[in-house]
């Protein structure tokens, strides 16, 4: 087989769970949010898993697109994206029991929380719109120790570090 022949195998192949996936989420009914949490990320499991699997989706979605034309670095790490969204979704559900994976959900939106916050700081600068951004984020750290406390969950820490999820549940 020629690179382009493989290549468009591994996107037709691909296209055709990407297409099973469409369904199956299709079917899900829709999942409501906590009603105590008010911020943009899902704190539910059931939410988070939805939602990266819809990221997932979408960044299959465009690297497909780019890889039919050519091999480029934003095809990569759209298939980076992948890898790393599939190994956070093994390790969010790798518990049998709810309350275990609820937990996991907490670090998930820890981990955001955290990364927003050191992503938006520098940036800030001066600027009071900017530091009202950045007091916001840092108000949802807050809310979310709090609810985390009311569920048990004392000392929220952060998920896995991106090379240990890749190690622990990559392909």
């Amino acid at each position: 087989m020629s690179d382009g022949e493989i290549l468009e195998e591994v996107v037709t192949s691909g296209l055709r769970l990407h297409q099973a996936a469409q369904q199956k989420l299709a079917s899900v009914p829709p999942i409501d949010d906590d009603k105590r949490w008010n911020a943009p990320i899902p704190l539910r499991f059931e939410a988070q898993l939805a939602v990266l699997f819809m990221g997932a989706i979408d960044a299959y979605d465009i690297t497909t697109g780019i890889l039919r034309h050519r091999a480029s670095q934003q095809a990569f790490r759209g298939l980076r994206f992948r890898l790393e969204s599939l190994a956070l979704i093994r390790w969010l559900t790798e518990p049998t029991d709810h309350a275990a994976r609820q937990q996991r959900a907490y670090k998930v939106v820890c981990g955001v929380i955290t990364r927003w916050g050191k992503f938006l700081l520098p940036d800030a600068g001066k600027d009071r719109d900017a530091l009202q951004g950045v007091r916001r984020v840092r108000m949802w750290r807050e809310y979310l120790r709090e609810i985390a406390a009311k569920d048990g969950i004392e000392h929220l820490k952060e998920p896995p570090d991106r090379p240990a999820l890749l190690s622990n549940y990559g392909s």
